[in-house]
């Protein structure tokens, strides 16, 4: 249960201001409903500006969180909409009131509720996934996106309190973690996420060794930059692919087809890699394993490539092994 997560401490806050704005429109709706809805209708334009003014562009936002500043864009409108309702079908004020603070007092338990995860599998230690023909046991220490097929966005596989809600969705996906769910991609992103593998396999004695740690090198969490699994017919190597035939004098080095290879940016004329692009053929699937960009640290792309090799081992045989 706890600690809360920011989207329950989100929710709270923003059922108190709906709260308190559907009252204040109540209020006035009992003098000028006419006065409630302009008011309704400029805090709507205002939060509007504020809230798509801030944020900017969308490029790398999800369409959950546009959905979630919509709704608090037209939050004041909404607010004035359902005072009247209150207003109209409510005979006494008591009972007016109580409709006002109903949605808020429902969305505030329904995202308490979500606060509570079951005692399995899913939340202690990984989310089975099916891909193709594929199972994939993927660890929480390694902060996962899983795209299920039944669902819309991506759910976030890891532990700690900023994702507990696509945590229990992924629970009740997998039934506590003893069935595979299935999935239309899966996408880690190691280097950002996965600090947590590298305290449970070399920190703290007191964590306990996982099943995942079997192998462990620190650099496979600090090196890699993502680790996509997803079926060949919806793949990512197009982009790679494309950049086949060209050498080292136009910035790339590119080695293999369609089943296995690898893909480098290179500073031009030399070996020198700055990141590189692998990828496997797993039966109907694929995987690709992308390095971190080294920037001005560029490493030989021998030695780039076989560090890349020794990680992709590892994270295939970590998702093959479940505690």
């Amino acid at each position: 249960m706890f600690p809360l997560s920011e989207m329950f401490v989100f929710a709270v806050v923003y059922a108190a201001f709906f709260a308190l704005a559907t009252l204040v429109f109540y209020g006035i709706m009992r003098s000028s409903r006419r006065g409630a809805f302009l008011l309704g209708l400029g805090g709507t334009v205002l939060a509007f500006l504020l809230v798509f003014g801030a944020t900017g562009p969308f490029y790398d936002t999800t369409g959950e969180v546009i959905v979630i500043l919509l709704t608090v864009s037209f939050s004041p409108a909404i607010a004035a909409i359902w005072a009247y309702l209150a207003w109209r079908f409510s005979k006494t004020v008591p009972v007016a009131l109580g409709v006002c603070l109903l949605p808020s007092v429902l969305s505030a338990a329904v995202f308490f509720e979500r606060q509570r995860l079951p005692d399995g599998a899913c939340a202690r230690s990984h989310i089975p996934v099916r891909i193709g023909e594929r199972r994939y046991d993927v660890p929480l220490a390694f902060g996962g996106d899983v795209f299920l097929t039944r669902e819309r966005w991506a759910l976030r596989a890891t532990q700690g309190a900023r994702f507990k809600e696509g945590l229990k969705r992924l629970c009740a996906a997998t039934k506590g973690g003893e069935t595979a769910a299935l999935a239309a991609r899966l996408w880690l992103a190691p280097s950002l996420n996965g600090r947590t593998a590298i305290a449970r396999c070399e920190g703290s004695a007191q964590l306990g060794k996982a099943p995942f740690c079997e192998g462990f090198k620190s650099r496979f969490i600090s090196d890699t930059g993502s680790l996509i699994v997803e079926p060949k017919s919806d793949t990512s190597l197009r982009y790679v692919l494309s950049k086949r035939g060209k050498d080292a004098a136009q910035g790339h080095v590119f080695v293999g087809d369609e089943t296995a290879g690898y893909m480098c940016k290179v500073t031009p004329g030399t070996r020198l890699a700055r990141n590189c692009r692998m990828w496997r053929s797993l039966g109907s699937n694929v995987a690709i394993l992308t390095s971190i960009d080294f920037g001005r640290n560029a490493r030989e792309v021998g030695q780039l490539t076989r560090e890349m090799s020794a990680a992709f081992d590892y994270y295939l045989r970590a998702m093959g092994r479940a505690e």
